[in-house]
């Protein structure tokens, strides 16, 4: 058996966790408890794009489908989340599940789908918004923390 893509429920597959942490390039936003957290709170549907090869996790694009009054229907990948980089083990996985997104996408008749990391896969495609991330050591000792803070 090849490379499967999978479309996954986080919240309802088991061993998701352990799955994601075996990948070493997880977040807490890849998380069923983040995924439940969107799902419970807002009403988010989860559909974690995951392509496989046997049982391991080769690369995850985590997608919620939102729905709101102002913008429609629409794919986000993920939302309210600070950084969640796209699990891609190679260039031509992000290519195979981007375009199952969009195929999936259409179907569902989400209007966009916004995807918050994999930059480096988008040759000559700019994105629509920037965002700064801000990264705060806190294995540091307290005070040259707070020494390093301005205003």
């Amino acid at each position: 058996m090849g490379i499967t893509l999978q479309i996954v429920d986080p919240t309802r597959y088991p061993g998701w966790d352990d799955l994601i942490l075996s990948s070493g390039k997880y977040s807490f936003f890849h998380s069923s408890a983040w995924a439940k957290v969107l799902s419970e709170s807002y009403g988010y549907k989860p559909f974690f794009f995951t392509l496989f090869h046997h049982d391991r996790l080769l690369s995850l694009i985590p997608v919620m489908e939102v729905r709101s009054i102002l913008t429609g229907r629409r794919g986000v990948s993920l939302p309210f989340s600070d950084d969640c980089e796209l699990i891609i083990d190679e260039k031509k996985h992000f290519e195979t599940i981007l375009n199952d997104i969009i195929r999936y996408g259409r179907k569902r008749e989400w209007k966009t789908v916004e995807l918050r990391g994999g930059n480096e896969f988008l040759d000559g495609i700019s994105p629509a918004t920037w965002f700064y991330r801000h990264t705060l050591d806190l294995g540091r000792d307290i005070d040259p923390i707070f020494r390093s803070f301005k205003g």
